[in-house]
C-alpha cells in the first residue's frame, strides 16, 4: 500500500481524501458506488444519477463490506501491511 502522501497531489485532494484512504473498504465502496451511478445515468438519465447519488453509497457500503466481513484474513494484511 502507497500512503497518501506519495500520491501526486491531484489525486489526493485534501485531508478528508487522506485520511479515508486509510479505512479499509472505502475505496472499494466508492468504485462500486461509481459503477452503479454510471449504470444510472445509462438507464435512467442524468435525473436518476443525481436522485441516486448519496443514497446509492448505502447498497454500494453494504455489498463492500458484507464481501470484505467474509475475508477476515484480507483485513489482517491489509492494516499490517499500511503501517
Amino acid at each position: 500500500m502507497v500512503p497518501a502522501g506519495q500520491y501526486p497531489n491531484f489525486l489526493v485532494k485534501n485531508l478528508v481524501d487522506q485520511a479515508l484512504f486509510f479505512i479499509p473498504g472505502v475505496n472499494a465502496a466508492s468504485e462500486i458506488h461509481d459503477v452503479f451511478q454510471v449504470r444510472l445515468g445509462q438507464y435512467g438519465g442524468n435525473f436518476a444519477r443525481n436522485f441516486f447519488n448519496v443514497p446509492g453509497m448505502i447498497p454500494a457500503a453494504g455489498i463492500t463490506y458484507a464481501g470484505l466481513m467474509t475475508d477476515t484474513s484480507a483485513i489482517i494484511i491489509y492494516a499490517s501491511n499500511r503501517r
